[in-house]
């Protein structure tokens, strides 16, 4: 459901809309059937006929595990679903209320003064750009201490575009990777804690919170701030920076979005954002009435449409449509399948989206049960094992692997395993909990495929 933009189609890159077109959740799944159904019974011809197949996946992928348990149940026996927002929405504005509920949770080192002090920041930037006259509200000697204060490429001249000012103040003069967050790093500002620690650090020292932004965010760019989000909110300096000042272009995001070229290719976000436009939505917005601890009402969904209908020329109505298509296809909250754990950790924007937050496994007679993991980021369980990996990831894991041996244990009709839905305390259970150690060996006829 959609139109395509014809720059750049002749070229031979992958990121062109002609080539685009057949990246599609549809289109991977069709893939992982062949790949299961065909690839591995001809390449690795000592797998017995009769595996039982698992896929597992975290964020998009974790979605696509699901869904090839939905699509494929004859292919594929279970999934296990990390992270994964299935419910798809096109105005994610739950995004952020998430992401300031995640800076509070003083469990992984946030605090109600930290939210304050990045929310009076934004009111105060507010007010300094659009609300003391000159060209596009602020004085030039306003614009000149922000443009300073947060070394803007351009200096003042970026404060003098409405919309370079509705993304800066929409999504965050200072953005930090909340659902990346990881409790055990040892970097400046890396992690929740550091991050607000440093911010109330300074506030109790008088200090202005728009100074504070603006040295976190000079700290920031000094360091090796590469804000990897990938399927988040992407870099600061998407819009061309060199590193040296921030970039809050709006024109030079578009350009960098309309870009075809191999470092286009490397990083990513074109097309992720082909996908929001043509399947998933998930536009982030900060609307008037939120939680959003940024500039409210200065990201609306009509941003995001402009950039599907600048960029790949999808129109908005085509935009709508393709999300309502998604839901349709593979159900959202109301997914009609069975063996799918999902997992999620609660320090996670995405979480609340997720199976888990349905409230689904609740109901009696439910066959997708859920495991919350506490203080948890976005699918942390599933990186590389570190010694420094507290109780509660180790516990996640265990919880997955003691599912996946009772599912591969159980006929299609047969009672599954029951997992926790709490987070118990180091050495305890949780109340009522159907957990119990199951360390069995798994068969050699069976196989988990990661979806990547």
């Amino acid at each position: 459901s959609s139109s395509s933009s014809s720059s750049s189609d002749s070229s031979t890159s992958p990121l062109t809309t002609n080539h685009l077109k057949y990246l599609s959740s549809q289109q991977a799944l069709a893939d992982l059937a062949y790949f299961v159904s065909s690839y591995i019974p001809t390449t690795y011809t000592n797998i017995p006929t009769g595996t039982k197949l698992i896929t597992f996946g975290g964020s998009y992928p974790g979605m696509l595990a699901a869904w090839s348990r939905l699509k494929y149940p004859h292919l594929i026996h279970a999934a296990v679903s990390n992270s994964a927002p299935l419910q798809v929405v096109l105005d994610f504005s739950k995004y952020k209320d998430i992401y300031a509920r995640s800076l509070r949770d003083e469990t992984v080192g946030g605090s109600d003064e930290c939210v304050h002090v990045i929310r009076q920041a934004h009111l105060d930037a507010e007010d300094r750009i659009l609300n003391h006259g000159g060209t596009n509200g602020g004085t030039e000697k306003d614009l000149e201490y922000i443009a300073s204060l947060f070394h803007l490429c351009n200096g003042t001249n970026a404060l003098k575009d409405r919309k370079s000012v509705d993304a800066f103040l929409g999504d965050g003069m200072v953005r930090f990777d909340v659902q990346g967050n990881d409790p055990s790093c040892t970097e400046h500002l890396c992690n929740i804690e550091k991050f607000c620690g440093n911010i109330t650090a300074e506030a109790r020292n008088m200090v202005p919170p728009l100074e504070i932004l603006g040295r976190i965010s000079r700290d920031m760019e000094r360091g090796d701030d590469d804000d990897d989000n990938g399927d988040d909110n992407g870099d600061d300096n998407v819009g061309g920076g060199d590193g040296r000042c921030k970039n809050i272009s709006w024109e030079g995001m578009m350009e960098y979005l309309s870009r075809v070229d191999i470092h286009a290719e490397r990083s990513g976000v074109r097309s992720w954002i082909w996908q929001t436009c043509t399947e998933v939505g998930f536009y982030q917005t900060c609307e008037v009435g939120s939680d959003c601890p940024f500039g409210r009402g200065h990201h609306t969904i009509d941003a995001d449409f402009e950039i599907c209908q600048r960029v790949f020329g999808i129109e908005p109505e085509f935009v709508r449509e393709n999300v309502d298509e998604t839901l349709r296809t593979y159900g959202g909250w109301n997914i009609s399948a069975s063996r799918i754990l999902s997992v999620n950790g609660d320090i996670d924007p995405w979480s609340i989206q997720s199976l888990s937050a349905s409230g689904r496994s609740e109901k009696e007679g439910d066959r997708l049960p859920s495991y919350w993991s506490i203080g948890a980021s976005h699918h942390y369980w599933t990186h590389e094992v570190k010694g420094t990996d507290g109780f509660g990831i180790m516990r996640t894991r265990d919880i997955i692997y003691n599912w996946v041996i009772s599912v591969l244990q159980e006929e299609e009709n047969d009672k599954i395993m029951t997992v926790a839905r709490g987070q118990p305390e180091e050495g305890g259970d949780d109340d009522g909990e159907k957990y119990s150690p199951m360390r069995k060996r798994t068969s050699a006829n069976n196989v988990a495929i990661s979806v990547e």
